[in-house]
């Protein structure tokens, strides 16, 4: 396994990890936020450094190729970019901001997963790690309101159907097919849809 062709994905959770490690001291906002955009901005990069590998990884269930690359590098410059907006976003408290900034890069690693994933389990997991990550993002503020509470728990709801829902149907497609793989998938719905 070459492991350059994971490289983005490493270092979104390594740098998670660091968030995490940030949150268990008391930092000023200024240094939260400084660390925040020097780390994702160093991400933007491997990003780059990374965009022409091409490889499959881990049985075949992870694709690194160029428009997965292509769309990793603008989920990195995404997330460089949210972190320089949430500089000026006082509503979020001191002691939080690292939380914060880990979760973005939970969901953002969930997103690049999701990208080169070409197997519907590595697609399920991928899609729920950047779910939960913004579950929790919802009511991180000063200003816990009533409101807020609801929205997260409406939240949790609705993608906790959406993943039922969505199980169903992969269950359907995997009883029908045989297979998780997209490919296999693809090579097999011609036939299906000729048969009553």
């Amino acid at each position: 396994m070459d492991v350059v062709l994971f490289l983005p994905e490493t270092y979104l959770l390594l740098m998670a990890l660091a968030f995490f490690c940030q949150s268990l001291w008391k930092s000023s906002a200024q240094l939260n936020q400084g660390i925040a955009v020097f780390l994702t901005g160093i991400g933007v990069f491997i990003n780059l450094y990374t965009l022409n590998m091409t490889g499959d990884l881990f049985y075949q269930a992870y694709r690194v190729d160029l428009f997965s690359q292509t769309f990793k590098l603008l989920l990195s410059v995404g997330l460089f970019l949210i972190v320089i907006l949430c500089r000026k976003n006082k509503s979020i408290e001191e002691r939080l901001q690292p939380e914060f900034f880990m979760f973005l890069c939970v969901s953002a690693l969930g997103l690049m997963l999701m990208v080169s994933s070409v197997e519907l389990i590595t697609i399920l997991i991928s899609m729920e790690l950047s779910s939960y990550s913004l579950y929790i993002l919802i009511p991180i503020s000063k200003d816990i309101s009533h409101g807020r509470i609801e929205a997260a728990v409406k939240y949790i709801i609705f993608g906790a159907a959406a993943t039922g829902i969505m199980l169903f149907g992969m269950s359907y497609i995997f009883g029908l097919t045989q297979s998780t793989y997209l490919s296999e998938i693809m090579n097999k719905m011609p036939e299906l849809i000729g048969q009553p």
